[in-house]
């Protein structure tokens, strides 16, 4: 009768040990990483006007260019109303970051007023609902401004920007 010995792994099962060493050691190294960035804080450090993962699932949940166009207009609504209250309240850095992704947001009803009219939809509803947020947003931007300590505001200037980007968008001719 033979001894065995029951505690020298076998080759197949040292491979899979170390398989797995390296993906838990990796997996940790990842998650630290995630763990340790500060998220509040990625909106300031960079200069990009983008919508959140939830605004962008939003806007693309749906299926047709009337609708999106209506999400996106939403969108920049929201941003702008809570621009307003933060203001309000006398958040000036919560007003900032509140305006981030404003001209995301009429970007993508632009394009979804392209789509349409690729698709040979009648946008013109929509292109008349562009056009009185642009409206209404101009004139709550310039209450904004006014309400302002002096001196150039950034958020404020880019979302002015983006309202003079759609203005003259080719779609809205």
């Amino acid at each position: 009768m033979a001894i065995v010995n029951s505690t020298k792994p076998r080759p197949r099962d040292d491979r899979t040990f170390r398989r797995r060493g390296a993906i838990a050691i990796l997996a940790t190294l990842f998650c630290y990483v995630v763990a340790a960035q500060d998220f509040k804080a990625a909106p300031e450090q960079s200069g990009e006007d983008r919508l959140s993962p939830a605004e962008e699932e939003f806007a693309y949940a749906t299926k047709n260019p009337t609708d999106r166009v209506a999400a996106f207009l939403k969108i920049a609504d929201r941003k702008m109303e809570t621009a307003k209250r933060f203001r309000k309240a006398g958040s000036l850095d919560e007003m900032n970051m509140s305006l981030s992704g404003y001209g995301s947001a009429l970007q993508g009803a632009l394009m979804a007023v392209a789509w349409g009219e690729d698709v040979g939809a009648n946008m013109q509803r929509q292109e008349i609902a562009i056009r009185k947020t642009i409206r209404r947003h101009s004139d709550i931007l310039n209450k904004l401004e006014s309400t302002l300590p002096t001196g150039p505001n950034p958020a404020i200037t880019q979302a002015r920007a983006a309202l003079a980007s759609a203005v003259v968008a080719e779609p809205l001719r």
